[in-house]
């Protein structure tokens, strides 16, 4: 569709900036009436995919700039799940964003993420207790085992291809570097980075200014 319109404007005389405007403007017009139809306040892509939505809250002025994938399970296989999510307002994210929870999963206001993000409260199967999951079952027939909740503070930066399983809560105004893990959790005004993430600095209220960690 997008391509079609390209080629009309061009037939039309209104030259390669016209096109590229007309499609912006139908793109966003079309995300805010796809994120209505979602009952959400904002843009939401087509292609994106929204599951469950009793479980989820989102606060207005959500935007992201790809399709994302946001899933309440409430249901999976035999089991039957409770799960939240909250997503505070002035939401921004890139796109590939995938949220699941069968629990809770929260992100606070004016929080920024990046492409490739997965955050989420579960695992197929268990790992972590006794009996674990039989590694001879087909993973997707395993039982979801809760990770934790995950709760991300207001002013958050997430960067590109990081990975976020619970249990986890990330402080205020923390940034996360690109290609992290985390699963521990992030104190306020923290940058981390690596897998597993790790603090390598933070703001000094004093100097205005991020430092070394161990300074």
């Amino acid at each position: 569709m997008i391509n079609q319109m390209r080629r009309a404007a061009s037939r039309d005389g209104i030259g390669i900036g016209g096109a590229r405007l007309v499609v912006r403007v139908v793109t966003k017009t079309i995300a805010r009436l796809n994120a209505r139809a979602h009952g959400i306040s904002g843009r939401l892509p087509v292609g994106s995919q929204v599951a469950g939505l009793r479980g989820i809250s989102i606060e207005p002025d959500f935007q992201a700039h790809g399709p994302v994938w946001i899933e309440a399970i409430h249901d999976y296989g035999e089991e039957s799940f409770r799960p939240k999510i909250t997503i505070g307002a002035r939401f921004r994210a890139s796109d590939r964003l995938h949220i699941s929870a069968i629990g809770k999963v929260s992100i606070g206001d004016d929080c920024l993420v990046g492409s490739s993000v997965f955050i989420g409260d579960h695992a197929h199967g268990s790992y972590r207790v006794s009996p674990a999951s039989d590694p001879r079952s087909a993973p997707a027939s395993r039982p979801l085992g809760s990770q934790g909740d995950v709760h991300i503070g207001a002013n958050c930066w997430i960067g590109d291809n990081v990975t976020i399983v619970g249990p986890v809560t990330i402080g205020d105004g923390a940034v996360v570097a690109a290609n992290s893990v985390v699963t521990r959790d992030i104190p306020p005004m923290r940058i981390v980075a690596g897998v597993p993430a790790r603090v390598v600095k933070a703001y000094q209220e004093t100097s205005k200014s991020w430092v070394p960690a161990n300074a």
